[in-house]
């Protein structure tokens, strides 16, 4: 008799040990889910943060005074045919222009800056800047024929969102020197570089 009651004191040790085991499995998946849904959370915050920073530089390098000075002698000091002979001056500033947003573009294409953190902030100005600087983009792919091509995606997709959002009638007063449909728009302030 007493083989039997160790027997079944046993089986019943035996027993409690698998139901704490399978508690402790059950409470460490638990613990590893929490620690993945943090993780995937901090994963999305650290993205989040690079992208904060690097619109921050961006918006500092758009929005520095020699950059607004660009832009507003791209639109009103250099001729209107930018495929014509531009002096080595007017070359580099629009070098200057290319470079900067040909940057952009290729961080967005890259997946590293969101689309949407861009066009939310700069969609007029980068699309309105691509479509004066197309021609010029077209001549220089003569010699290199992805010149700048994260640039004039970027453009493009900016004028879509920027058309998406507010429509092809407020786009026009914006786009008037360079899109010739909207030829009959209201006229911009004098001297707009953006």
């Amino acid at each position: 008799m007493q083989q039997r009651r160790s027997d079944y004191d046993c089986g019943f040790v035996d027993t409690l040990w698998a139901a704490v085991a399978a508690i402790a499995a059950a409470v460490q998946t638990a613990v590893i889910v929490c620690a993945a849904a943090y993780a995937l959370g901090q994963v999305r915050e650290a993205r989040r943060a690079r992208n904060l920073t690097t619109l921050i530089y961006l918006n500092g390098a758009i929005d520095a005074d020699s950059a607004h000075e660009d832009r507003r002698r791209l639109f009103n000091e250099l001729p209107d045919v930018l495929t014509a002979q531009l002096s080595s001056e007017h070359y580099a500033l629009i070098y200057r222009i290319v470079r900067l947003f040909t940057f952009i573009g290729d961080l967005v294409d890259k997946g590293l800056l969101d689309f949407e953190l861009i066009a939310a902030t700069h969609a007029r100005p980068i699309s309105r800047i691509s479509q004066r600087l197309e021609p010029w983009i077209r001549k220089q792919r003569d010699t290199d024929p992805t010149f700048a091509q994260a640039f004039v995606s970027l453009g493009r997709r900016c004028m879509a969102w920027d058309i998406d959002r507010h429509g092809y009638e407020n786009r026009a007063v914006f786009y008037k020197h360079v899109d010739n449909q909207s030829a009959t728009a209201v006229e911009p302030t004098a001297n707009c570089s953006e």
